[in-house]
């Protein structure tokens, strides 16, 4: 019973974890990204010339800077060693045929087809924008007036608001949430559902 109860709690604080969401953010132009989970916080930003990192584990910070650095002009007269290039093995003919012959005659090729677009939507559902303001700036007014009409039937909330700028200034300021729990379901589906025998059997004749 202990056993049973001590597996139950760790399942529990399993599911707690996976449920808190990933969150990432981004500014421009003050260059800031952020990525925070649990207690567990980044972030990445630039102070004029210089480009700092932060990260964050509950209270303990560490910090790390670095400046740009300019590439230096090689001396002239140094040459570079040309890499020796390697030997190209033959390849055997007719296994590409074979292979698509038989992925096409076992339905594999639209097995997987379906499979990676089933994973991908999942992945999809997974990502969540929370705020997403955008104003684009151009240079050109005639196709800032194109843009900004095109961005005008867009719904803004305050939330989501993506419009043109006249000023040819601009900015971003999105928030993203991730769902973890979504991502292992669409892996651990993916795998559930892999023909493994037929793609083992596709590697054996490319081999």
């Amino acid at each position: 019973m202990i056993i049973l109860g001590t597996i139950g709690v760790l399942l529990l604080v399993i599911i707690l974890i996976i449920s808190i969401p990933i969150v990432i953010s981004l500014q421009a132009p003050a260059t800031h990204f952020g990525i925070q989970w649990l207690f567990l916080t980044f972030r990445w930003y630039q102070e004029e010339e210089t480009y700092c990192s932060e990260f964050k584990i509950f209270s303990k910070k560490l910090s790390f800077r670095k400046k740009e650095k300019q590439k230096k002009e090689k001396q002239a007269g140094k040459k570079q060693k040309s890499a020796k290039k390697p030997k190209k093995t033959p390849r055997k003919k007719g296994g590409f045929g074979l292979a698509f012959e038989y992925a096409y005659q076992s339905s594999l090729i639209e097995d997987l087809f379906s499979l990676s677009t089933r994973f991908f939507s999942r992945l999809t559902r997974s990502i969540n924008i929370k705020k997403l303001i955008c104003w684009i700036g151009l240079e050109d007014y005639y196709w800032q007036g194109v843009l900004t009409g095109f961005l005008w039937g867009i719904p803004t909330t305050k939330t989501l608001q993506i419009a043109g700028n006249f000023e040819e200034k601009n900015s971003l300021d999105m928030e993203v949430r991730i769902s973890l729990w979504k991502i292992i379901f669409a892996i651990v589906a993916l795998l559930f559902r892999v023909p493994y025998v037929r793609v083992y059997r596709l590697y054996r004749i490319l081999k």
